[in-house]
C-alpha cells in the first residue's frame, strides 16, 4: 500500500513556508538526523499522527516518545497505513526468521504465510526500503530472502490493494 501521494500531498502544504530542521545525529552513512519544525509542530509527529509515515529509528531521543505514541494512536485509529483491508484476518505470520549465518547473506531468511481465504496479490516491505509484490495462495506460502531483515530489529508490513493485511516488530 503505497501513501507517497498522499505523503507528498500533505507535505506540500510547506512549501514555501519557513520551517526549522534540527539535525540530533548522523547516521553510520554520515546521512543527517533530525525533525522539521513548522510553526508549533513536529512535522514528523504530524506525519505519523496521520497514518502517512511509520516510525524507524536508530536509537532514542528526546522525540521518540512522542513519535511512538503519534504512531500508536495511527494504528488504534486504523488511520492511513494502518488502515485494515476488508481481508484483514486472512492472511497471518507463521513465522519471519531474520537471522543469518553471521554477517554472509546466505538466503536463510525465512517468511512463512498462512492465507486462509483466496489466492491473492499482496506487497511486503520491511523499515527501510526493502519491498515485493507477490502472489501467494490459498494455504501455507513460504519465501526464503537473504540480507533483507536487520537481526536486531526491523518490521514487516504486509498489504493488499485496499489495506492492511498483517503486521510484526521485533
Amino acid at each position: 500500500m503505497y501513501l507517497s501521494n498522499e505523503s507528498f500531498d500533505f507535505t506540500k502544504q510547506l512549501e514555501d513556508e519557513i520551517i526549522r530542521v534540527e539535525i540530533l545525529d548522523t547516521d553510520k552513512y554520515g546521512r543527517s538526523l533530525g525533525y522539521i519544525f513548522y510553526k508549533v509542530k513536529l512535522w514528523n509527529e504530524e506525519l505519523l499522527k496521520n497514518g502517512l509515515a511509520h516510525f524507524y529509528s536508530y536509537s532514542d531521543d528526546k522525540y521518540t516518545n512522542r513519535l511512538k505514541k503519534a504512531e500508536a494512536s495511527a494504528m488504534k485509529n486504523e488511520i492511513g497505513l494502518w488502515k485494515k483491508s476488508s481481508s484483514y484476518g486472512c492472511v497471518s505470520i507463521v513465522e519471519l526468521k531474520y537471522t543469518e549465518d553471521g554477517k554472509r547473506c546466505t538466503n536463510k531468511e525465512r517468511l512463512t504465510l498462512q492465507n486462509f481465504c483466496e489466492p491473492m496479490e499482496i506487497y511486503l516491505k520491511d523499515d527501510a526500503t526493502h519491498d515485493e509484490l507477490i502472489d501467494i495462495p490459498h494455504g501455507r506460502y513460504e519465501m526464503n530472502f537473504s540480507c533483507i531483515f536487520n537481526d536486531d530489529g526491523d518490521s514487516l508490513f504486509i498489504w493488499k490493494n485496499d489495506g492492511l493485511l498483517a503486521f510484526e516488530r521485533y
